[in-house]
C-alpha cells in the first residue's frame, strides 16, 4: 500500500495523506507546508521545450516570476501565491518548476529529494532538484506534482496538467463522413450545375502546316 507508514502533514497521523485526512483543521507552524505524495518517477522523461537562459541575458527572480509572456504556448498561473509564467508542453509527461521560482514563493513547498531522470530530445541530461506538490489556482484549485529544475530552466506544464486545467483540448477523431455529407448536400442544392456534360460554346482549332 502506497500510504502505509506515511505521515499526514495535516494531523501528523500515520497511514494516510493530508488530502484524505478527516481530522479538523488546526493552525500550526507547519500548516502551510504541502505534503508530497510518492509518485513513480523512475523512468526517463523527455522534453523538447526546456531552454537554458543565456548567460548574457540572465533573468532575475522578478522577471522570471511576474512577467507574462505573449507566446500562445505560454500561460500565467497563480502558484502558491505568486504569478508564474509556464510553457505548455503536450509532449511532456511531468511538470517542471524552476528552483528560482520556488525560492520566490510566499508559501514554501516541501521538496522531496527524489532523483528524477530528465532528458532533452537531443539526449542531453536535465539536472533536477527533487519533486514538490504545488497549489495551482485556476477555476477550481488543483494540486499538481512538479519536478524542481535549476533556476535557469523554464517552468513547464506537461500534457496531463494542460488537459486537466482546460488549457488544451484533445481531438480524438476526424469524421470523414461529415465531409462526404457536405458534398452530397451541395450537389442536391445545385443540381443544374452537376448534371450532364459540359461543352464549350465556341471551339477554335488552328491548323499549322
Amino acid at each position: 500500500c502506497l500510504v502505509y507508514g506515511k505521515i499526514c502533514a495535516k494531523c501528523e497521523g500515520q497511514n494516510h495523506f493530508a488530502k484524505q485526512c478527516f481530522s479538523k483543521d488546526r493552525q500550526s507552524q507547519k500548516g502551510h507546508v504541502d505534503a508530497v505524495e510518492e509518485t513513480d518517477l523512475s523512468d526517463a522523461f523527455f522534453f523538447g521545450m526546456v531552454e537554458q537562459a543565456d548567460s548574457r541575458q540572465e533573468r532575475t527572480e522578478q522577471t522570471e516570476v511576474n512577467s507574462v509572456a505573449q507566446d500562445k504556448w505560454m500561460t500565467a498561473l497563480e502558484i502558491n501565491g505568486i504569478i508564474v509564467s509556464l510553457k505548455l508542453d503536450t509532449g511532456a509527461k511531468v511538470n517542471l518548476i524552476s528552483e528560482q521560482v520556488v525560492r520566490a514563493m510566499k508559501i514554501k513547498p516541501c521538496i522531496n529529494q527524489k532523483t528524477v531522470q530528465l532528458k532533452a530530445y537531443n539526449g542531453q541530461n536535465i539536472p533536477t532538484k527533487g519533486t514538490c506538490r504545488l497549489k495551482v489556482k485556476m477555476k477550481n484549485k488543483e494540486h499538481l506534482m512538479f519536478v524542481v529544475v535549476p533556476g535557469g530552466l523554464d517552468s513547464v506544464l506537461g500534457d496531463k496538467a494542460c488537459e486537466d486545467l482546460g488549457l488544451v483540448k484533445r481531438v480524438y477523431i476526424i469524421n470523414n463522413g461529415e465531409t462526404q455529407n457536405s458534398v452530397e448536400k451541395i450537389v442536391k442544392q445545385f443540381p443544374e450545375i452537376f448534371e450532364g456534360f459540359g461543352v464549350y460554346l465556341y471551339l477554335y482549332i488552328t491548323k499549322y502546316i
